[in-house]
């Protein structure tokens, strides 16, 4: 069952301030948008105990997992089979036997163990880069995957080694390295960019954080702007030809990041793929 875990930082690359008077005065910020996991999002739930009087599509609310929404997906006798992730929450905490609150639904006594998607919120800075035989290695510090398997976005990189941006499956990975694989002749660097374990799309749109980054993925704070503020406008979208449209619902609080294939919303659960997506954006100034 496909289910959205991503959420957008904003990596800022130059901001100015301008205005008439003090009373006035805006800052605006220019830069990129990088999606990554949400901390602490559901990646797994399970039946530790199933309960009674349940129907299929019943939802429900799971303790230690804030935001999360799972889903009955098959009964038998009232008895559920089956549960899926319908919302995978945020700062949630692996549980056994979690309890469960009805949303929609009455049946009782069903509990949830969950597992947390490894890795949310982090962000590995790569500090240089080689290609050797189609086999490209990240050196990355406080890497964030070991072993293999994870999908990976990696982004950052510029001019002539944009190519080295893009969504992969990790090969390998150590404290320190991270092993891709990616067909190209033999080369190597010390350009720097950013890997994030890669999300899956929320319908609706992503939440947007306003907490900055830097283009290594470290905190990059904003004097004149508070960590509740809003933005007055933002504007998003594709500086690299893709197939995908961005826009920021800001009728909402956190504002959401939707995507787009051309005019229709991706659906729930599409993995996000790596592109190079700009934003700008204006905050009245001193505004916490």
């Amino acid at each position: 069952m496909a289910f959205g875990n991503g959420q957008a930082y904003l990596q800022v690359s130059e901001f100015s301030q301008s205005g008439i008077d003090v009373t006035s005065r805006k800052t605006i910020v220019e830069g990129s948008v990088l999606p990554l996991t949400v901390a602490g999002s559901l990646a797994t739930i399970a039946i530790d105990a199933a309960g009674t009087g349940y129907n299929a599509n019943d939802t429900f609310s799971i303790a230690g997992a804030p935001g999360a929404v799972g889903k009955v997906l098959t009964v038998s006798s009232g008895v559920p089979q089956t549960v899926g992730i319908v919302t995978a929450g945020s700062g949630g905490v692996a549980t056994t036997g979690a309890a469960t609150t009805n949303i929609v639904g009455t049946g009782s006594g069903l509990t949830i163990t969950t597992t947390i998607a490894a890795n949310g919120g982090q962000i590995a800075q790569i500090t240089k880069w080689s290609i050797t035989s189609n086999v490209l290695t990240l050196t990355a510090n406080n890497s964030f995957t070991t072993g293999g398997g994870q999908s990976i976005t990696v982004s950052g990189f510029t001019g002539s080694y944009t190519y080295l941006n893009g969504t992969y499956t990790v090969t390998s990975a150590t404290a320190t390295t991270i092993v891709v694989p990616l067909t190209h002749a033999n080369a190597s660097g010390t350009q720097q960019g950013v890997a994030v374990v890669q999300p899956t799309y929320i319908t609706g749109g992503i939440p947007l954080s306003y907490n900055f980054v830097d283009l290594q993925g470290l905190p990059n704070p904003i004097g004149t702007i508070g960590p509740l503020s809003l933005p007055a406008w933002i504007d998003v979208k594709t500086v690299a030809a893709s197939a995908y449209n961005y826009k920021v619902n800001t009728t909402v609080t956190p504002n959401l990041l939707q995507i787009l294939s051309g005019v229709t919303e991706v659906t729930l659960g599409t993995a996000i793929t790596a592109d190079t997506v700009s934003f700008r954006a204006e905050f009245v100034k001193n505004v916490f």
